[in-house]
C-alpha cells in the first residue's frame, strides 16, 4: 500500500469532489483513514448545485417517487 500524509485543505477537496461525483461516504471514509465517520463527514461537504444533481441522479426516470 502507499501511504501519503494529505494536506487538510487537500483532503476536504478530494472528500468534496468524491462526494460530488457519488462515492459513498464509506469509501471515502476509508480512503481518508477516518475511524469515525463524523471526521468524514466533516471534510465530504457536498455544494448545493452537487446535492441537488445527486438527487436528480438517483429519482426514478418517469418522476415517480415510489
Amino acid at each position: 500500500g502507499v501511504r501519503a500524509t494529505l494536506y487538510s485543505g487537500t483532503k476536504h477537496s478530494f472528500a468534496t469532489h468524491l462526494r460530488e461525483s457519488g462515492v459513498p461516504l464509506d469509501a471515502i471514509q476509508e480512503l481518508l483513514g477516518h475511524a469515525d465517520r463524523r471526521s468524514t463527514e466533516r471534510y465530504a461537504k457536498l455544494r448545493s448545485p452537487a446535492l441537488a444533481e445527486l438527487i436528480r441522479m438517483h429519482l426514478p426516470k418517469n418522476g415517480s417517487r415510489g
